[in-house]
């Protein structure tokens, strides 16, 4: 049974979806053995390719963001090292040069046309189509063949056995499930802290064991702050497990695999919209304790007037029913992912607006924006 006692703030478990994409990650380089049987990733030993700045997270119209499609690509490559002989090995180290060139393709989401994001990436890395450019100031989107010259890589040969083969793989929802866990353990996380840390703001002199809390004490915590810590901690564990079942299914390949990462983005919606439950009860309190210099006031905090604290906590309860409505609907493959992509823009709008209300208390360490998250936020009106 797992233990549901709250996690100490910091005391974080070894995350094994980010130790799996590490693999893929910006700088590696594909290593294929001669027979192309067994082949590795290796860190690059030249310069860091590390990007300057990451596109925002992909919408329902759209693209995926460039960590998501070098993934992908890496995943289907890595699956199709062991089943291809002849002229097709030619290709797929073809594609692996490109790869190892950090040449990523601009991939639409979702497909649509009658093409996968696999197919998209095929088009692209045989000089088609548009891939991403890295600049000083971040990405920019710019023709295919114009990038492909500028890292003098040729496109890949054409190839239909390849590419039939290629673009028949789910590795582009695999590598969407297993980035948007990392935003969900990130943000669980996050909110985690944030509760920690809330706590010593609405009670006096809290003791280390709350048990022992007199009962003039418990009465000045607000409600929301009793069941948050140990159902995040809950929470967590259950976001741990989740993680270890899709890296599982990303080595192993088994049958089951659709039906896996299906599950997975429903429990992403799902732990998205409990995060965005437990940082909207979390914000009125925090709020609170701002205005009153850093300490909660059970009397009623004076109107800040259009724009104001009010219409934050009204944001979030708008943001926290589009994921109930997200729920309701439910949904298979792409939409799935569309789905989980959604809530947790939602949720990460909740929680950075948490730690933006215990960024001005002292003492909590808050920033405001939770760590380890693409993208630019826009603070709340």
């Amino acid at each position: 049974m797992p233990d549901r006692s709250p996690r100490a703030p910091g005391s974080h478990t070894p995350c094994a979806v980010a130790a799996f994409l590490e693999q893929s990650a910006w700088g590696r380089r594909i290593v294929p053995a001669p027979w192309l049987g067994s082949w590795h990733a290796t860190r690059d030993g030249g310069p860091a390719r590390e990007p300057v700045a990451l596109p925002g997270p992909a919408t329902v119209t759209g693209v995926l963001p460039p960590e998501v499609v070098r993934t992908m690509v890496w995943s289907r490559l890595r699956a199709l090292a062991g089943e291809i002989r002849g002229p097709s090995a030619v290709v797929w180290r073809a594609f692996a040069r490109q790869w190892n060139l950090s040449y990523t393709p601009v991939v639409p989401w979702p497909g649509g046309q009658g093409t996968t994001p696999l197919g998209h990436a095929a088009r692209s890395c045989a000089g088609h189509g548009l891939a991403w450019r890295r600049l000083p100031s971040g990405w920019q989107q710019a023709p295919a063949d114009q990038v492909l010259r500028g890292l003098r890589v040729d496109p890949v040969p054409r190839d239909p056995v390849f590419v039939r083969e290629f673009v028949r793989g789910d590795e582009a929802e695999l590598a969407c499930a297993l980035h948007h866990h990392l935003r969900l353990r990130s943000l669980t996380e996050t909110v985690t802290e944030c509760c920690a840390r809330l706590r010593p703001l609405v009670v006096r002199d809290p003791p280390s064991d709350p048990p022992v809390m007199s009962a003039e004490a418990r009465l000045q915590v607000p409600y929301a702050l009793w069941p948050a810590q140990r159902e995040l901690s809950a929470l967590l564990d259950e976001v741990i497990r989740q993680g270890d079942l899709l890296v599982h299914e990303a080595e192993c390949r088994t049958e089951h695999r659709a039906r896996a990462i299906v599950r997975a983005s429903e429990f992403q919606v799902r732990g998205a919209g409990m995060l965005a439950f437990f940082a909207m009860q979390q914000l009125r309190p925090a709020l609170r304790a701002r205005d009153h210099g850093g300490r909660s006031s059970q009397g009623r905090r004076p109107d800040r007037g259009p724009g104001g604290d009010d219409d934050v906590i009204a944001a979030a309860g708008a943001r926290l029913a589009a994921i109930r409505s997200l729920r309701q609907e439910g949904a298979h493959g792409s939409s799935s992912i569309t789905h989980a992509l959604e809530a947790l823009d939602h949720a990460r709008w909740t929680t950075t607006a948490l730690c933006t209300a215990l960024a001005g208390q002292p003492g909590t360490g808050c920033g405001g924006d939770p760590p380890a998250l693409g993208g630019a936020w826009t603070p709340p009106a």
